[in-house]
């Protein structure tokens, strides 16, 4: 198994997604040089609007093996769920349905929605990181933190701090792409 699957999709971790993205944009210009295009922003802008929906089911994915569950939920929560494999028998938020919904359905809608117009090249990239990074800081509130991690600075998880570089960046390659349509 080690052979066939990559490393970020055999990751322990919650935070796989991070990794999968820094990976796939370092792979993404050694894909764009033999075309002679150079332009690795055009492909990830073709890519994003799809990306959503490889979240979604990895969402799903999760809430069916009962892993990555909320933080504890007010029992007269009407969804709130016991996840067996969290070792306790306390009403949890199914984090898993709000991150399908928010940085799967959600953005998908947002992107394709986005996308169905000319843009400027790296516009919808940075939307998708802004998007994505946004979605996640809010569903990492209902998410139980890494247990060897907790929560860090301010209050925060690991899966937040991660999320503002990102948003930074989606911004900053929003902003860039449209200075240079201009």
């Amino acid at each position: 198994m080690t052979k066939i699957v990559p490393h970020y999709f055999q990751k322990a971790g919650k935070d796989a997604i991070f990794d999968f993205l820094v990976s796939g944009e370092k792979g993404n210009p050694l894909v764009c040089m033999p075309t002679g295009t150079g332009k690795s922003v055009v492909i990830a802008d073709f890519i994003a609007p799809c990306v959503p929906l490889g979240l979604a089911s990895g969402r799903v994915g999760n809430f069916i093996n009962g892993e990555l569950w909320g933080r504890e939920a007010d029992p007269s929560l009407p969804w709130a769920m016991v996840f067996p494999s969290s070792g306790t028998l306390i009403p949890r938020h199914p984090s898993q349905a709000y991150q399908f919904l928010g940085e799967g359905v959600l953005l998908f809608v947002i992107l394709w929605l986005y996308a169905r117009h000319p843009r400027p090249v790296g516009a919808v990239s940075g939307v998708f990181m802004v998007g994505y990074g946004a979605a996640r800081f809010g569903a990492e509130y209902f998410r139980e933190p890494d247990a060897h991690l907790g929560l860090l600075t301010l209050g925060l998880s690991m899966g937040q701090w991660l999320c503002v570089p990102m948003v930074a960046v989606g911004v900053a390659l929003w902003l860039w792409s449209h200075r240079r349509a201009v």
